[in-house]
């Protein structure tokens, strides 16, 4: 079976392999987990989507789930696009997946667009300018 990802029930509480889209989303506690937040093309709503290194059945992130995320992302603004979590976990885990994904997602400013944190619960809405403000609680 492959890796997949699910719509949320609730944008405020995206669990691993999960997104969701509203004003505001939040992610379950992330860990070894990477988010991924993109406004929406032409609204002020926020993607979020929570990706774990492998699913309940042991497979891995790989080049068929960068095609899943694309699809649940569909019509994003490309230049407000941020991943946030544990990325050198991914970076040495999953690096040509990673990579694909960045590429994919037209990562081009690292230090605006990536943020490397520690276990936590984060998430995103848009500011009164128009991009993804990062949230957290812990």
């Amino acid at each position: 079976m492959a890796y997949e990802i699910k719509e949320a029930d609730d944008a405020m509480a995206i669990k691993e392999r999960e997104y969701g889209c509203a004003e505001e989303v939040r992610f379950t506690k992330v860990d070894s987990c990477i988010g991924i937040l993109a406004k929406k093309k032409g609204e002020d709503m926020v993607i979020g989507i929570h990706l774990s290194l492998f699913d309940e059945g042991g497979n891995k992130f790989d080049e068929n789930a960068v095609g899943n995320v694309m699809d649940c992302l569909g019509e994003f603004d490309e230049k407000n696009v941020v991943i946030l979590g544990s990325l050198g976990i991914w970076e040495r885990d999953l690096k040509n997946y990673y990579n694909d994904l960045k590429n994919k997602l037209n990562i081009e400013n690292e230090d605006e667009q990536l943020f490397s944190l520690g276990p936590g619960t984060y998430g995103g809405k848009i500011d009164n300018k128009g991009k993804i403000e990062k949230t957290w609680i812990t």
